[in-house]
This record gives C-alpha cells, sequence and structure tokens, in this order.
C-alpha cells in the first residue's frame, strides 16, 4: 500500500508504522464491505435495469452530502463519506494538483 500511495499518487505514508493512517483505516473499511449484503446491490441483481439508476441516486445522495459539508462545516462530525468515494475524492485531489 505504501508503494501504491507513493508511486501511483505522490502521497507519503507510513502504514506498516502507524496503524491510525487514515489511507489504511479507509482502505481497510473499504474491503471489509460485503456487496452482497448491502441492498442497492441486491435490488440492482435482481432487477438489472434499476442499477444504473441505483448508482446515480448513491452518487447524488454523496454529492449532496459533500456540498453540505462544504456549506455548513461543522456536519462534517455528522456526516461520513462512504468508504470508496472517500478514496476516489483523495485521490482526485492528488490528480488536480
Amino acid at each position: 500500500m505504501n508503494v501504491i500511495c507513493r508511486c501511483a499518487f505522490g502521497i507519503d505514508t507510513d502504514m506498516q508504522n502507524d496503524i491510525n493512517n487514515p489511507y489504511l483505516q479507509i482502505s481497510a473499511a473499504v474491503f471489509k464491505i460485503d456487496l452482497n449484503e448491502l441492498q442497492f446491490v441486491r435490488l440492482s441483481n435482481l432487477i438489472p435495469i434499476l442499477a444504473c439508476p441505483l448508482h446515480y441516486i448513491l452518487f447524488s445522495i454523496a454529492t449532496i452530502c459533500n456540498k453540505l459539508i462544504e456549506l455548513i462545516p461543522f456536519l462534517g462530525n455528522y456526516i461520513q463519506e462512504i468508504p470508496n468515494l472517500w478514496l476516489i475524492n483523495r485521490v482526485q485531489d492528488v490528480v488536480n494538483l
């Protein structure tokens, strides 16, 4: 993980010595999620035509939450980002540099 973060994204992490590293914790949360247990995944598997609308709904909710946190910063203490989207947003921040 250290090599990927350093070489691909230019992020200096020390995940082997720092167990409280946010990238390590979020990546562990990403891999801990069982996709078959998520209701919207089950619904999209049952009715495949709903997969695209459910995808847009999920990302729209995440975007609304991010905008609310930007407008009202203290909401960041109460609204957590989905781990997958947190990683995507951090990588996007690095790409935008």
